[in-house]
Order: C-alpha cells, then structure tokens, then sequence
C-alpha cells in the first residue's frame, strides 16, 4: 500500500508540474489496483497506453486505453428522433432497443486513484448515436461536422454522456452531450 501511495504522489507531482496536462507513463508503471479495475471493466480490452491526469480539484484520474476485441452496443430501436428522451423518468418505462456488435473500437478506461471507475469511453460511429441527440446539436451548432465520436459510460454501464470532436464554420470544436441532448457544453479537451 505504501508503494502504491509513493506512485500516486509522484505521479500527482509530474501531472501538477505539468500544470494539469495529462502524463504519459508506462503501463508497467500503473499500479496493480487500477489495471485490474480497468480489465474488469473492459475485459475483452487490450490495453497499450496510459496516462494520468490532475483534475483542478487534485484528484488523480488514470486513463488507461487501447482497443476493445467486441462489444455489443446497444441503442434506441425505430425512429429515435421521435422520442424525447428527456420526459423520460426512471418509472421503469422501457424502451425498445437494438443491438449492434462493434469489433476492434478504441476504448478508454478513466480510474481514479481509489480503484473507482469514473467512466469507459468507447468510439461509436455516428449512425448509433439517437438521432435526437444529433438534431440538438444541429440546433445549436448549424453546420457542425463530427470526425471522432465518444460514448462515456458509468460503472454500471449506462451511457452518460457522448463527447464529440469535430469542426464547426471551418473551426475546432469539441461539444460534450448529455445522453439525451439535453445539454451541451463546448469542452477545453
């Protein structure tokens, strides 16, 4: 436990000298606890890099990533941009879904310090993100053309959020999405 303290601390020291900009480290160098958090959470991941970062709160959040063998996605079945998701409630209301196998996809596992997952981060083509989703961004971001796409999912394996990175009037952008299109927010990345 001690040595896991002492990497902690070393790495809060560089990602803190680093003004905050993530670090790269070896991931032999990542501490037992967070890769079996990470494998866990993504089993059918290989891993091939990680990173920490120091939020401005100074938690310290490893990014462990590499590409995810199969996973099966799932998403709303239909016409989605018929359905406001937003006047949904957790009443136990289900949707009717279907399911997409995606191979060999980028994936990112975010654990904190402690072993807690923050998020899994999978690249998702834009055909499998709700069309309402999609339309809100339109609505705010006339013209905005995504080229990398993210669904952010919690532990439990609800997507949350998608983050997107894309260009708007010839410009950069990068717009994070509440998993209804209820709110969005430009992100610094």
């Amino acid at each position: 436990m001690r040595a896991l303290t002492y990497q902690i601390l070393q790495l809060a020291a560089a990602g803190i000298a680093a003004g905050g900009v993530s670090v790269e480290i070896p991931l032999d160098k990542v501490p037992a606890e967070i890769m079996s958090a990470a494998r866990k959470a993504a089993p059918l991941a290989i891993f091939t890099q990680a990173n920490t970062e120091t939020e401005t709160d100074g938690t310290i959040v490893y990014e462990i990533g590499g590409k995810e063998s199969k996973f099966t996605f799932e998403s709303l079945a239909g016409k989605p941009s018929e359905i406001d998701l937003s006047e949904l409630d957790d009443s136990g209301f289900q949707l009717q879904t279907k399911q997409t196998t995606l191979t060999d996809i980028p994936i990112e596992v975010d654990v904190l310090a402690d072993g807690e997952i923050e998020e899994i981060e999978r690249v998702v083509p834009e055909s499998l993100v709700p069309a309402m989703v999609m339309k809100r961004i339109q609505q705010q971001y006339q013209g905005f053309k995504p080229r990398r796409i993210e669904a952010s999912y919690n532990d439990h394996g609800r997507i949350f959020r998608y983050e997107f990175e894309g260009t708007h009037h010839g410009k950069s952008l990068d717009l994070e999405v509440s998993a209804d299109g209820s709110k969005i927010a430009e992100s610094d990345t």
